[in-house]
């Protein structure tokens, strides 16, 4: 099935400071994606694969600050969110479910999620750490439920986790 392109266009999206957020909303099919959806099925069996794509109509950083409306693109955009709307990082052993977790390459946010589940270390085992579990867009195919390292692309990423305080 070849590229099917019906319409893009860009939804009314603004910051709490008002400034407009750039995004895209294509309704589109690939052939292909759900070919890609099962090889993240095999390379990644431990993440819990949503049955809701593919679907290119958002991306992570869309699912995360847009309740996957559409699609943020540039990673200056997310910065302008993440300051703007007030989000303040938070440590990983004070993570709490609704959360989000941004992934960082060489300081430019290249994937988003948002933290569905926290693993919290008991206190008297001094060497386990906090695990959460992340609710991501994999590019514009599939949503999954993850470990916050078992992902394509995040490959030395620093992740950091936010929540917005006030």
């Amino acid at each position: 099935m070849p590229v099917v392109l019906n319409e893009t266009y860009e939804l009314l999206l603004q910051t709490r400071r008002r400034n407009h957020i750039p995004n895209e909303l294509t309704h589109m099919e690939v052939w292909g994606d759900n070919l890609v959806v099962e090889e993240y099925k095999n390379k990644y069996p431990s993440g819990e694969h949503r049955p809701v794509g593919p679907s290119r109509k958002y991306n992570c950083h869309g699912l995360t600050f847009a309740c996957r409306r559409t699609s943020i693109d540039d990673p200056k955009d997310v910065l302008m969110i993440l300051t703007e709307d007030d989000y303040q990082e938070v440590q990983l052993n004070n993570v709490i479910r609704g959360d989000i977790a941004v992934y960082f390459v060489g300081g430019i946010p290249e994937h988003s999620g948002i933290v569905v589940e926290v693993n919290k270390p008991r206190l008297l085992d001094e060497f386990a750490i906090t695990v959460p579990l992340i609710l991501s867009k994999w590019g514009r195919v599939q949503e999954v439920i993850h470990k916050p390292r078992e992902c394509p692309g995040v490959e030395g990423a620093e992740i950091k986790y936010f929540r917005i305080i006030r």
